[in-house]
């Protein structure tokens, strides 16, 4: 699949999936022309939503080039707002330290944990 990535400053972005699987292949091909006739428009496939991302200048843009796709494709589509991965990460270390009893006939084990997060 040719990948055109959002490097050209693209202000608007939508999520655009086919709505059955027999419609992917037409929908990359319209894809691959539109981008190719008009430079402002890129498209990428976004691996951990598993959604094509489309970008342009405008609203307008990407009307238009949703209504040119769905005309000259025939493919059935779903348009939304992309999907954006949230993330967390440590901003301080933390420390957990945590003894561990039990008594099993009269005798006592023991364990002791302490675990250390760190950014």
């Amino acid at each position: 699949m040719d990948q055109r990535y959002l490097d050209n400053g693209s202000i608007i972005e939508v999520a655009i999936e086919p709505k059955s699987p027999a419609d992917q292949s037409t929908l990359l091909a319209a894809l691959q022309a539109l981008s190719t006739d008009v430079p402002s428009l890129r498209y990428s496939f976004d691996a951990e939503s598993g959604q094509i991302v489309l970008g342009g200048q405008s609203e307008q843009q990407i009307d238009q080039a949703v209504r040119w796709i769905i005309q000259t494709s025939g493919a059935g589509l779903r348009i939304g707002a992309p999907q954006v991965a949230y993330r967390e990460r440590l901003t301080r270390a933390a420390e957990i330290s945590q003894t561990y009893s039990t008594l099993i006939g009269g005798r006592g084990e023991f364990a002791s944990v302490r675990i250390l997060f760190e950014p």
